[in-house]
């Protein structure tokens, strides 16, 4: 018997004060610091979110997959993090440079230099963070993140009001990097001191690269809709579509992640037991599509007024493209569930040609949307990741030992319930409309 319900709990509650503290920052910070200058950080997270995706290579989710994990590897790795760590902190810093003249903004310099060591940070502590996320010290991880962001916040707070301005937001991401980093080392299991063996991470190097060049490739694929519509529709637009973009990410970065976060360590332990597994997925599967049609139908539903009571009228425009963009979420969100199990059965090549084919697929689908409006892209990006999605769950339930009519049975009632509600309540607002 499969349970993770503890896991789920710390999990949860953790990425909920994060969400949290990330709603007070806006809430508070927007009211005290310009567009410019949150426009500013955006432009610096463009760089380190790229540059962050080589951090480990990957090597903390083997590290958490491995079924015996040697002392010997853990050390290899860990040194190896430190150094692709340094690596990548001086990377930034001698972008730091160019990077200010191509955006034509030398304030860049500065801010790039003085979050690098961020960098460092994430790359060091990722194999501590995995051997916490292996033993399901959840509660630990919890604990971290929450202490991490309300010290962050705090800080970022007082130097806003004290005029500093964009770098505030700076040193707030400085500081809950270096608070999360520093505690993690500390609650961390210790290691037992002994000769570093740099040649015994050869055996999770397979395992670790394709997990990277998912994560490399799936960023692409991911953020190609943004180039696109940026080059052929403007910025203004662009503004809109990812605005309504960060709504079809709700289910998955929030259900989704805590599902999948918690239940890979346990899955990796019970990797020989394919049976007890595949009973597992499909209660989770089944328990994320009634929240997320849930989520979805009623964003999809009342589109209108949610996108006019959190942003205003001038973002109308956001509330068309969910037509497509929130049943594209709900099917995400259940999609992105096949990776939680490629990883935990070591098919992380798998992982890997989805990774490498979604970048020609899904760009092809972006550059011809986009070329023929911005509400013509949402429609192409809907039936994309509905075509996509049934050869993810045509390897995953292959590999779980399953049948298509299981699948079925555990996901027809919440489609067929997001169906009905939408479609009912949509027939009443519109009612009460003509009425009017």
């Amino acid at each position: 018997m499969i349970s993770v319900k503890h896991s789920i709990k710390w999990v949860s509650i953790g990425q909920g004060f994060k969400l949290a503290v990330q709603f007070v920052s806006v809430m508070i910070l927007a009211r005290i610091l310009s567009p410019g200058e949150y426009g500013l950080m955006a432009l610096v997270y463009t760089v380190t979110t790229f540059v962050g995706l080589f951090r480990d290579f990957g090597t903390g989710t083997a590290l958490i997959q491995k079924k015996e994990l040697e002392n010997d590897i853990l050390r290899a790795t860990t040194y190896l993090n430190i150094i692709i760590g340094m690596v990548l902190t001086l990377v930034v810093i001698v972008i730091a440079y160019p990077v200010s003249l191509f955006f034509s903004n030398p304030e860049l310099l500065t801010l790039l230099i003085l979050i690098s060591p961020s960098i460092f940070m994430s790359s060091a502590s990722a194999s501590f963070y995995a051997l916490l996320e292996r033993g399901d010290q959840f509660k630990k991880l919890a604990f971290i993140e929450i202490s991490s962001n309300l010290l962050a916040l705090v800080v970022a707070i007082v130097l806003a009001m004290q005029g500093a301005g964009v770098y505030s937001l700076a040193i707030q991401s400085l500081i809950s990097t270096g608070v999360s980093f520093l505690l993690v080392v500390l609650y961390s299991p210790k290691m037992q001191r002994q000769k570093v063996k740099m040649a015994k991470i050869k055996s999770i190097l397979k395992f670790s690269l394709d997990n990277f060049l998912f994560n490399f490739t799936n960023y692409f694929a991911r953020n190609l809709d943004s180039v696109f519509v940026g080059r052929y529709l403007g910025e203004q637009v662009l503004g809109i579509y990812n605005t309504a973009y960060k709504f079809l990410l709700l289910p998955l970065t929030n259900i989704t992640y805590i599902v999948n976060k918690s239940s890979f360590p346990t899955y990796s332990r019970f990797q020989d037991s394919p049976d007890l597994i595949a009973r597992h997925f499909l209660r989770s599967l089944q328990r994320i599509a009634g929240i997320s049609a849930v989520i979805m139908s009623s964003l999809w539903t009342f589109r209108e007024s949610v996108i006019n009571l959190l942003l205003g009228e001038e973002w109308s425009a956001s509330a068309e493209l969910l037509i497509w963009l929130a049943p594209a979420g709900f099917i995400q969100s259940l999609s992105s569930m096949s990776g939680l199990v490629f990883n935990s059965f070591g098919r992380t090549d798998i992982l890997r040609n989805f990774g490498v084919l979604s970048v020609p697929f899904f760009g092809t689908v972006f550059a011809i949307g986009a070329s023929a409006g911005i509400n013509t892209l949402a429609m192409y990006y809907f039936y994309a990741t509905l075509i996509w999605s049934i050869p993810v769950f045509f390897f995953t339930i292959k590999l779980l030992n399953l049948r298509f009519l299981q699948l079925f049975k555990a996901l027809y009632p919440s489609v067929l319930f997001m169906i009905c509600l939408s479609s009912s309540f949509r027939w009443v607002i519109e009612a009460n409309l003509i009425n009017q």
